[in-house]
């Protein structure tokens, strides 16, 4: 199990984009970092069968150590895989910092002995068809820290059976985690969201929306140092602006359930007892659109 990582500054916020011939100027690329509207105003890629094109790089302002990329709010298929190149200072494309291997978007969340042997899902542990969207689609990237100039992210997914698909957001960021993780007993929650109505007769009368998920953690090992770290955290985000925790990036279930764009439920603030004992409460409250 890794040690819960947290990230509130987003560098992709003022990196420069590039990208392929075939992103939409209606909704261009720049939607990536400079729109909030996630799902109403995203990146639209006009062609998904034309892989030359499914590509975009970050230019960051300056040079950075990164260890934590994310793309919010996508509708790729499942079928899709990504490609990330990190050019370091002074480098090339050719010759980059780092650069993974073509990756499959969507992991693995189920053990094929957990399924049955019919199931559609058996020998990839996908999530099915029928329910990717029982979450917003988020795709994470957690490599090694490298330091970067600029990423590229190149998409194959040239089988999307819409032959387009759209990016609701990019994050670039330097997550940190506190030396000694959160105590036992950290909290998933639903907020249901629905609107229910009772007529005279008694029925009932919903409209439905997506619950918002809630994430609790509670630290109590910290140093004033990392108490510090995560009081300034809430001074920066507030309860308006986002934040990324993610409990175990070693955990590919955990990472699709747990872990989203989030607000700060109340902005979190330390109690101070002993070096290394410090205490902290953490509420996550989720962004879904």
């Amino acid at each position: 199990m890794a040690l819960g990582k947290i990230t509130d500054i987003n560098l992709a916020r003022t990196a420069t984009l590039t990208g392929g011939s075939t992103w939409s100027t209606d909704l261009p690329l720049t939607n990536l970092t400079t729109d909030d509207r996630y799902v109403a105003a995203p990146s639209r890629q006009l062609d998904a069968t034309d892989l030359e094109s499914c590509w975009f790089e970050a230019e960051l302002a300056a040079p950075r150590a990164i260890n934590f990329l994310a793309l919010l709010f996508h509708t790729l298929s499942l079928a899709a895989r990504f490609r990330l190149t990190v050019r370091g200072v002074g480098g090339t494309w050719d010759e980059p910092a780092l650069q993974t291997d073509w990756t499959d978007v969507y992991g693995r969340l189920f053990d094929s002995a957990a399924l049955e042997w019919e199931a559609s899902n058996w020998w990839t542990g996908q999530i099915t068809e029928e329910e990717i969207d029982l979450f917003p689609r988020h795709l994470w990237i957690t490599p090694e820290p490298v330091l970067a100039a600029a990423v590229r992210i190149e998409i194959d997914d040239v089988t999307h059976p819409d032959g387009w698909f759209d990016l609701g957001g990019l994050w670039i960021a330097s997550s940190w985690s506190p030396a000694f993780n959160y105590e036992r007993g950290r909290s998933l929650t639903l907020k249901a969201r629905d609107q229910v109505e009772e007529g005279p007769s008694g029925r009932r009368f919903n409209e439905e929306r997506d619950p918002r998920r809630q994430l609790a953690v509670t630290y109590a090992g910290l140093t004033t140092t990392e108490a510090y770290r995560w009081f300034d955290a809430a001074a920066r985000v507030r309860v308006t602006r986002p934040v990324i925790f993610m409990p175990d990036a070693d955990h590919e279930p955990t990472r699709v359930r747990e872990t989203f764009p989030a607000n700060f439920e109340q902005p979190p603030g330390p109690r101070f007892t002993y070096e290394h004992a410090h205490q902290l409460a953490a509420t996550f409250s989720e962004i879904l659109a």
